[in-house]
């Protein structure tokens, strides 16, 4: 979304696609793990779920589960990037400043819970014991 919205920020006449066209390979590899997420477990893992961070994971899963476009996603995902970071939301329609020097080097990989970096950190630990 970032990358659509740099494009159209700085009326680029050919806009960057690298992450726009990574989104089929990235939804054809992942998007049963999306659909088979429970959310109504999430706050017992200790997430804090308003009803707006609940209402945009099941968009997501829906969308994930029939994909097509997901211009849909767009204003609810604003709102929860705006309700999380303020006026530092990249996301924000006034933030085309901040987007201009917006970068990834990498294609989008999906949300990973951040599993990977407490598993890293418990393997650290234990070879320090």
């Amino acid at each position: 979304m970032i990358e659509e919205l740099k494009a159209t920020d700085l009326l680029d006449k050919k806009p960057v696609k690298f992450h726009r066209s990574n989104l089929w390979t990235l939804h054809n590899k992942h998007h049963s793990l999306a659909t088979t997420l429970d959310v109504g477990t999430l706050e017992g893992d200790g997430v804090k779920m308003t009803a707006d961070f609940s209402d945009l994971l099941k968009r997501i899963q829906d969308w994930a589960a029939k994909g097509g476009d997901y211009a849909h996603l767009v204003g609810p995902f604003r709102k929860r990037e705006f309700s999380l970071k303020g006026s530092r939301a990249a996301l924000a329609p006034s933030a085309s400043a901040r987007r201009a020097n917006w970068q990834q080097a990498r294609p989008a990989q999906p949300l990973d819970y951040r599993w990977p970096v407490v598993a890293r950190c418990l393997a650290d630990a234990k070879g320090r014991l």
